[in-house]
């Protein structure tokens, strides 16, 4: 018996590694001399001599003798011997192509942009905003810009180029 069960395993063994397809409920499984495939609805996985490919829809993962690429879309990131690129999409820094453009010329939110976006994220009136003022530092491309509203002094800092909270701080004023 123990015989047979050997020789059954051994000859799985002998048709799995000549390429034989194994078809189950979760998808298909081939090896071969280019190596082990794994498919399952869209998703795919291949691991053999360039090295490991992951696709799912539109996204594919690469890692093998070119570095590591990773792809969405139209967006791709790009690690290798030659350092990091990426294209078409977000930077390393997280900004798109126009807003590194206006940050490397340095073309800053206007003070009615600034006054809309403060008034905008405190819930507050034009007219409760008292005694403002705003600083620019083209230096660290930030603005400060503080002010009293409804009892309380304002004081925030801001991306100079994106308007995006750096730090806030409001206190509680005295009547």
């Amino acid at each position: 018996m123990n015989r047979k069960l050997l020789l059954v395993l051994l000859a799985c063994a002998m048709l799995s590694s000549c390429g034989v397809k194994n078809v189950g409920n979760t998808g298909t499984r081939t090896s071969g001399e280019n190596g082990i495939h794994i498919k399952n609805g869209d998703s795919e996985v291949s691991i053999g001599k360039d090295g490991i490919i992951a696709k799912n829809g539109d996204s594919e993962a690469n890692i093998g003798k070119d570095g590591i690429v990773a792809k969405n879309g139209d967006s791709e990131a790009n690690v290798s011997t030659d350092g990091v690129k990426v294209q078409n999409g977000l930077d390393l820094e997280g900004e798109d192509p126009v807003t590194k453009e206006k940050r490397k010329n340095n073309v800053f939110l206007d003070e009615d942009k600034i006054m809309e976006m403060e008034l905008k994220e405190n819930s507050l009136e034009k007219d409760d905003m008292k005694d403002w003022e705003i600083k620019l530092d083209k230096q660290s491309q930030t603005y400060t810009i503080k002010y009293n509203a409804l009892h309380h002094r304002h004081e925030n800092e801001r991306d100079a180029v994106t308007g995006h909270l750096l730090k806030g701080m409001t206190s509680a004023v005295s009547r």
